[in-house]
């Protein structure tokens, strides 16, 4: 029972699980205490968070504000000010992080005046929070129209940027030293690249990871766009145009250079066409007035203050700070003149700004993984335990499987049998397909689809069942691994594909060399051996071919073997099981064909079930009022219901051969008492009349005639008594026999010669025939002897007189 296969199975489920048990919790303890939950509760990684991304945020949006309403940015160069793209690909959401549904903003300055807000108002329950802002944002110093420049790009830089600019899903940085990428691809977008006309500009957001910036040469840098292709490449130098903005994110901007040289000089900007539209004096700044120092010791300028959205003129506000002396310029294309205008811009002092961030329950966008975490962080005291647990337990089964490998119920030969007959590189081949199937669908589903996208806990039990499927192609493939290692003659080697395709490779080579020595040697015959070296040639294929039908089937036998071994109970829970995943499944992925189709899988599952169910049920019926001949039909019935057919045919087929063995022993007793009355009736007749005879007058030579019949018809009697026991003795296996080796030759002529005189007064002729070696046999003597004179016995009394008799003594197969 220990190597029975439903215990192996049922091993082999529980050491997948313990696997996937002990997988999960390391997993847990190490990201616990990556992300410091042993030291500080989930609440407050939450709210550490929090204030990071709102930082963020409200640096992001006293910048755009302040470049919109002080700066006098153009709206064409506008950035976006609050939405960002939030989770799976969603636009709409306060810097890809908070709900606005479930969040609001309020911009405020100095003062406390309210000067921007957003999302949601009047919050119930809900979190608050404060950040202060510091930083700069562009002044814009004039803006012009772009004059006939040589074009800044050469043979080795490649712009498919469109007009207007367009999103980028991944960026490549080739140094000297290294390769780094950065991002995922798909719809999952990092920042937006544009072409400004002067140059190239790329400015990431929040998803895009952080990424370490070597001083190293660039070889080649390379953007990506959501749709795959290549948005901008450059095999030039560009390391000096990396740089990080206010909030800290990466910028990418081929300007710099331009901009570094093009520091504010004298009195005026340089002189343009006659098409410039708008000229704008700065005031001249000296290395004494702006010294290029830090931040702290740089001498501010101040122009006028301008309280709404400035108009470009040709002076300067006064409560305006610049934080560098050095000037910048950007490109954009003006729809209303139908021209390229250049942008002088200074980073200016960004004022007191404050951001009020309000945050109702579910507002920001890991809510649900934090709830999950913090159930998970219940239990963070217990995982090293059960970890251990699990550990346990699943290197008992493996010890266990590892033991019954191989190994049948009954039976101490050790032999791969079933699935374990799979050679291991198709096993390990299609485990590993199954495995990044898996993966890659759990990625997909994960990106994309609304399966995982409507809560965490779908995720993680989508997650927990795909890691179980592998847990499970593992396990099975360990128990594989070991069936067949222990399987005597290399079977695991010998059972590959690798070593067949090997072995078919040395044949092909041979017949090769085969090949050409008969051509060599035989010219006319040269033909003949090429198409025999092509049939040894496509042998692999017809080999493989084979292969593949063999395991295809030895797959579906297999799983029609387990199957079939189940309980019927147990082979309906499964099947309702795999109906209930299909159904949700075709639920969880929305197509309407897949549900009705699964529907109508299960009412044809319940319909054959109760079909099945009814057949058995007659039959069943039938027999047990006695028809025993007609047999159940068990064409239409697969799985245990054919096995129930075959149990209940067997059964009245065991009836009815029971029936007729009960009938054949009541007449054979019948018959036996019928003859063993006669048998006995006439010694005991004879008995009865010579103790008459004696009780009667008679002479001592009489008397003595009498005696002699008497003694041997009780001799005959005693002996048909004893022939009798012994008979009821052998018909319920209580007989004793002595099984001893006799001489079967010298056994059959010691009874000829008991028999001699009364063949002879029969006036019978024994014929004996037998081999001239002596022939052994085993048997016990004195049962041999009761043979042997009761076949000749009968022979004297039933046979024709003056005939002969014929006894052959001869082996046959091990037989006398």
């Amino acid at each position: 029972m220990k190597y029975n296969i439903v215990f192996k199975f049922l091993a082999i489920a529980l050491c997948a699980l313990m696997l996937l048990g002990a997988a999960g919790s390391a997993a847990a303890i190490i990201g616990m205490t990556e992300a410091g939950l042993y030291d500080i509760s989930v609440e407050e990684l939450r709210d550490r968070y929090i204030r990071s991304d709102g930082a963020s945020m409200a640096d992001h949006i006293a910048v755009y504000y302040a470049e919109a309403n002080l700066g006098g940015v153009p709206e064409a160069l506008a950035e976006p000010t609050v939405y960002y793209l939030g989770p799976w690909g969603r636009t709409g959401w306060f810097y890809g992080v908070f709900d606005p549904a479930h969040a609001g903003y309020v911009l405020k300055d100095a003062e406390g005046n309210v000067l921007e807000s957003g999302g949601a108002e009047n919050l119930t329950d809900a979190e608050w929070y404060s950040f202060p802002v510091s930083g700069s944002y562009k002044y814009v110093l004039s803006i012009t129209e772009k004059t006939a420049t040589a074009s800044q790009t050469d043979a080795s830089t490649y712009n498919a940027i469109p007009e207007g600019g367009a999103w980028v899903s991944n960026i490549t940085i080739d140094t000297e030293d290294s390769s780094e990428t950065v991002g995922r691809g798909g719809s999952i977008v990092i920042g937006y690249i544009k072409d400004t006309g002067n140059g190239v500009r790329f400015e990431a957001n929040s998803s895009m990871d952080e990424i370490d910036l070597s001083n190293a040469p660039t070889t080649c840098v390379t953007f990506v766009g959501v749709d795959g292709n290549v948005l901008y490449q450059t095999r030039n130098d560009v390391s000096d145009c990396f740089s990080g903005n206010e909030s800290g994110y990466l910028v990418f901007d081929t300007t710099r250079k331009l901009s570094r040289s093009a520091k504010t000089t004298p009195e005026t900007v340089p002189e343009t066409t006659d098409e410039t539209t708008v000229t704008v004096t700065v005031p001249e700044t000296t290395a004494e007035t702006v010294p290029d120092t830090t931040e702290e010791t740089v001498p501010f300028e101040t122009l006028p203050a301008n309280p709404t959205k400035p108009v470009v003129t040709d002076t300067a506000p006064e409560d305006v700070t610049f934080t560098e002396s050095e000037s910048h310029t950007m490109e954009y294309w003006d729809e209303d003149a139908q021209k390229t205008m250049v942008v002088a811009y200074r980073y200016a002092k960004l004022p007191a700004y404050t951001m009020e961030l309000t945050l109702a329950p579910g507002a920001y966008r890991y809510d649900s993984e934090y709830a999950l975490l913090n159930q998970v962080w219940g239990y963070r005291n217990s995982l090293l335990a059960i970890m251990g647990v699990c550990l346990l337990v699943f290197a008992v089964l493996a010890v266990y499987l590892c033991c019954a490998a191989g190994r049948k119920s009954g039976s101490e030969e050790v032999h791969a049998a079933g699935f374990n007959c799979i050679p291991l590189d198709i096993y390990l081949a299609g485990g590993g397909l199954i495995i990044f199937g898996l993966f890659m669908a759990i990625v997909e589903f994960y990106d994309a689809a609304d399966l995982f996208s409507q809560s965490i806990q779908t995720l993680c039990a989508g997650v927990l069942m795909t890691g179980y499927a592998m847990s499970l192609i593992f396990v099975g493939f360990c128990f594989a691994c070991a069936a067949q290692f222990k399987t005597p003659g290399g079977y695991w080697w010998r059972n590959s594909v690798c070593w067949r395709c090997l072995n078919l490779l040395v044949r092909c080579v041979k017949g090769f060399f085969f090949g050409c020595g008969w051509l060599l040697g035989k010219l006319p015959m040269a033909f003949a051996a090429l198409g025999r070296f092509l049939l040894v040639l496509l042998t692999p294929l017809r080999w493989l071919w084979k292969q593949v039908k063999k395991t295809f089937a030895k797959i579906g036998k297999s799983v029609n073997r387990v199957y079939s071994l189940m309980p019927l109970t147990w082979q309906w829970l499964l099947t309702g099981f795999i109906m209930v995943l299909l159904l949700f499944a075709a639920l969880a992925g929305g197509s309407n064909l897949m549900v009705v189709l699964s529907l109508c899988a299960c009412v044809v599952v319940v319909l054959y079930g109760a079909y099945s169910f009814g057949i058995l049920l007659e039959s069943a019926k039938r027999m047990g009022k006695g028809d025993l001949d007609t047999k159940v039909d068990d064409k239409y019935l697969i799985g245990g219901f054919r096995t129930f057919a075959g149990d209940l045919n067997d059964l009245a087929g065991v009836a009815v051969v029971a029936a007729q063995k009960q009938l054949k022993s009541e007449r054979m007793k019948t018959e036996l008492i019928t003859n063993v009355s006669h048998d006995i009736k006439t010694p005991l007749t004879s008995i009865i009349n010579y103790v008459d005879l004696l009780q009667k007058p008679h002479t001592p030579e009489e008397e003595k005639t009498y005696l002699e019949v008497l003694n041997r018809q009780s001799q005959r009697l005693k002996k048909l008594i004893e022939d009798l026991m012994e008979m009821s003795k052998a018909s319920t296996g209580n007989l004793t026999a002595d099984i001893t080796k006799l001489d079967a030759v010298e056994s059959v002529n010691q009874a000829l010669g008991e028999f001699a005189d009364k063949l002879e007064k029969a006036q019978l002729t024994p014929v004996f025939r037998h081999p001239e070696e002596s022939v052994a046999m085993m048997a016990d003597g004195r049962l041999a002897w009761r043979v042997l004179s009761n076949l000749l016995s009968n022979t004297v009394k039933y046979a024709l007189p003056g005939t002969r008799v014929y006894i052959d003594v001869m082996a046959v197969e091990g037989k006398v």
